[in-house]
């Protein structure tokens, strides 16, 4: 991997996160939704002995997470789940150069490997809490209003849909939060892959093959996070990212004065904005 030389600038060995927590390609599922759930992180490198060899992140796990079938998600392997095409940083790698690939490729973390060896994880929370605190003047970005970056096209469930229909929706358009809205399209919840798994069941009961609860005949509302933070689509990109760092969300709903949802940002919009205009 080429090396950026933009002398002073970060480097990822600035922002990585050193030791990374890790599991092996032969733990189960269950023991990964564990680390997940209990480590509030959400991405796991697999190592096996010191070479990495794949990646698993909720978003992997959310289909299997769903399914009834608890004794074979105890027993899978990580290895069947995680993700063996991994993009991967060094340590002297440039922040900016890190930062403008992961939102190219729209993935929200990097492994960062030295001589073969995994040394850490870099991850898009780890950029915005160093680069959004900068957004300041003489850049437009400070003022510059949410529809600047925002999603138009959004997907929403109702706190009355069945919640596995839910959770399929968000398999199928491959994401991991979706707001909530009543009749009005106003928005009242969010459902997220996090709130689920503290709804669907605890780790340690699934790695057992004992649910916590049956997910089959609820709904939305059993699992959304009610009255979530929101922002107006007239919100300076400054506001935006003081509520990704302050309240530590990675999306956001775009509403309208009478909270009715008009987008979505998410901090990998931000942090690309941030990074398109640097260019």
């Amino acid at each position: 991997m080429s090396q950026s030389n933009h002398p002073g600038a970060d480097t990822v060995r600035d922002l990585m996160t050193t030791p990374p927590t890790t599991v092996g390609p032969d733990e189960t599922i269950g023991a990964a939704l564990e680390l997940m759930l209990y480590g509030g992180i959400r991405h796991l490198p697999v190592v096996e002995g010191e070479s990495l060899v794949g990646l698993v992140s909720e978003r992997d796990l959310l289909p299997e997470r769903i399914t009834r079938a608890f004794p074979a998600l105890r027993d899978c392997p990580v290895r069947d789940a995680m993700t063996t095409s991994l993009e991967t940083a060094a340590p002297s790698d440039v922040i900016t150069d890190a930062a403008a690939r992961m939102a190219d490729l729209g993935i929200s973390s990097l492994p960062v490997v030295a001589d073969g060896r995994l040394v850490g994880i870099l991850t898009s929370t780890d950029i915005l809490a160093e680069r959004g605190r900068d957004v300041a003047p003489p850049s437009n970005d400070r003022t510059a209003p949410a529809t600047t970056v925002m999603q138009r096209s959004v997907t929403s469930v109702s706190a009355d849909d069945a919640l596995d229909q839910a959770v399929a929706t968000m398999v199928r358009e491959q994401v991991r939060e979706v707001p909530v809205v009543d009749a009005d399209d106003c928005v009242v919840g969010m459902l997220t892959e996090r709130s689920l798994r503290a709804v669907l069941g605890d780790p340690m009961r699934i790695a057992t093959g004992h649910p916590a609860t049956d997910e089959y005949g609820l709904t939305v509302a059993a699992a959304m996070t009610p009255d979530p933070t929101c922002v107006s689509k007239n919100a300076s990109l400054y506001t935006i990212a003081r509520c990704f760092l302050d309240d530590r969300v990675g999306v956001l709903p775009v509403v309208d004065r009478q909270k009715h949802l008009v987008g979505m940002v998410t901090y990998l919009d931000l942090v690309q904005h941030l990074l398109d205009g640097r260019e």
